[in-house]
């Protein structure tokens, strides 16, 4: 997912955000805090299809190992390197955006659409 259809959805969290902190600290949210959302994001759908190609795949070796008469053989190594590879990939991709999201002033976010 790009981070740029976004973009107005994180301006008014700052917006909104900034005039709630303003009153309390005068503040804005720490960009730490969108990069670490925006990477959770990104990691919790990488997982999601990880599990599920993960699981598709072990069905689809079990369906056809079971229609040759072979026993059913799946490595664990297999499934977890899969799910690693997938959230590497996420992290990967997450990454550039989350920093880019962190970056914009609520101004910039809202004009950015």
């Amino acid at each position: 997912m790009r981070g740029s259809p976004r973009a107005r959805s994180w301006g008014c969290r700052n917006d909104h955000a900034a005039g709630r902190d303003e009153e309390l600290s005068g503040r804005r949210p720490r960009s730490g805090q969108i990069r670490t959302q925006f990477l959770a994001e990104s990691l919790l759908l990488s997982a999601l299809g990880g599990i599920g190609g993960a699981l598709i795949g072990t069905l689809v070796t079990a369906g056809y190992a079971l229609s040759q008469g072979w026993p059913v053989v799946v490595p664990a190594w297999a499934v977890l390197g899969g799910l690693a590879a997938t959230l590497v990939i996420g992290a990967v991709a997450g990454l550039y955006p989350a920093i880019r999201a962190s970056r914009l002033s609520p101004t910039e976010a809202l004009a950015a659409t």
